[in-house]
């Protein structure tokens, strides 16, 4: 059964939105705040991996299999990671529809609009984080899986560096080296690809004296 007041509330939204931000500086700002909830989701994961203290990787491998448990602190540094994860593929997609409401206010958008959306379509690693959140959004499965567990020894031999990658159906959607990479930084790279985009559309059509409105920082993971 529709909800009428439900879609009467939210199209009265879409006006009013519609009225307030009728310049392309409005409109990008708010595809930037969408992006920045991207940004600030990957933040709280400050590494791709975690360091666990243990003899050497291989038996920290073959205990977890044994066990089939973790360590508390890889479990909640794992439930971190699929949370940050989440929340950065249904924005960073999110962000790129967003960034086409300046269509009828931008003039050329179309033009220069075509090439990016088709690179988007095409790249493994974009193409794969549109179809997670579509999995999340319409299924309520956040269409990833972490059975696969890196585990690298430490210089000094006292520890682990323990590293998620994807598996299952998601690493078939990317090339054989976006596979062996670490999940976390998969996700950077995707939401660093729609911020350069992003970028792009600010030094088209924002004046050079209010780009600075733009404001947003940068997230780098650590090297593992």
């Amino acid at each position: 059964m529709r909800d009428d007041k439900a879609e009467e509330f939210f199209q009265q939204l879409v006006d009013e939105y519609e009225r307030e931000d009728r310049d392309v500086l409005s409109r990008l700002q708010r595809t930037d705040g969408v992006l920045q909830t991207a940004r600030d989701a990957l933040a709280q994961v400050a590494s791709p991996g975690l360091l666990i203290k243990a003899v050497s990787a291989q038996e920290f491998m073959q205990q977890v299999r044994e066990t089939q448990k973790l360590p508390p602190e890889m479990s909640e540094f794992i439930s971190r990671v699929v949370s940050a994860i989440r929340i950065a593929t249904v924005f960073g997609v999110a962000a790129t529809q967003a960034l086409q409401s300046i269509r009828n206010q931008a003039d050329g958008f179309d033009d220069w609009w075509e090439p990016h959306s088709k690179r988007l379509q095409e790249d493994p690693l974009a193409r794969t984080f549109w179809l997670l959140r579509n999995v999340l959004l319409h299924q309520g499965h956040a269409g990833l899986t972490f059975a696969k567990l890196d585990a690298y020894n430490q210089a000094d031999g006292t520890a682990v560096f323990i590293a998620p990658r994807f598996s299952g159906v998601t690493v078939k959607l990317l090339t054989q080296q976006q596979a062996e990479e670490p999940a976390l930084i998969l996700t950077q790279r995707y939401i660093e690809t729609v911020d350069a985009i992003l970028a792009e559309a600010w030094s088209i059509w924002v004046p050079t004296a209010v780009r600075g409105k733009r404001g947003v920082g940068r997230i780098h993971f650590l090297e593992r």
